[in-house]
């Protein structure tokens, strides 16, 4: 997971060495101008990246995942749902709601590199119908 999250980041700033989970929580102030002179359906380059790059060197903003760079380290953060349903807004409509938002620290079972799954069960299948939400970014 650690070379798939790198992978990532050095495909918007190739100058990046290292991905590390966050420790502390994130807040962002999102402000008019930022949805303003932001594009759609771009991850470094969204509304929220764009007031992520107040404080830091860059921004990637996916619907689960962003990554705020800072030198030649990224810190990878937990994208809440209510940024997530924003996101999707600013992807069909360029509309996001200005204020403060919060990105999550990753929690202990979500770290990078943590080992996790389902236990297999026994009997009954389980079925996944995935829903692919049309119209916004893609990483």
């Amino acid at each position: 997971m650690l070379n798939s999250a790198l992978k990532i980041v050095r495909k918007y700033h190739p100058e990046v060495n290292s991905v590390i989970d966050a420790l502390k929580d994130v807040r962002v102030v999102v402000s008019k101008t930022d949805c303003n002179t932001s594009k759609k359906k771009s991850p470094s380059e969204c509304a929220m990246a764009k007031a992520c790059l107040k404080h830091y060197d860059g921004a990637i903003i996916s619907l689960s995942t962003a990554y705020l760079i800072k030198g030649k380290r990224a810190r990878r953060y937990k994208v809440p749902h209510a940024v997530s349903r924003e996101l999707v807004s600013f992807d069909r409509h360029k509309e996001f709601a200005p204020g403060v938002y919060t990105l999550k620290a990753p929690t202990f079972a979500k770290l990078l590199g943590a080992q996790g799954g389902n236990k297999p069960r026994i009997g009954k299948k389980r079925i996944f119908r995935n829903h692919a939400t049309a119209g916004i970014r893609a990483l």
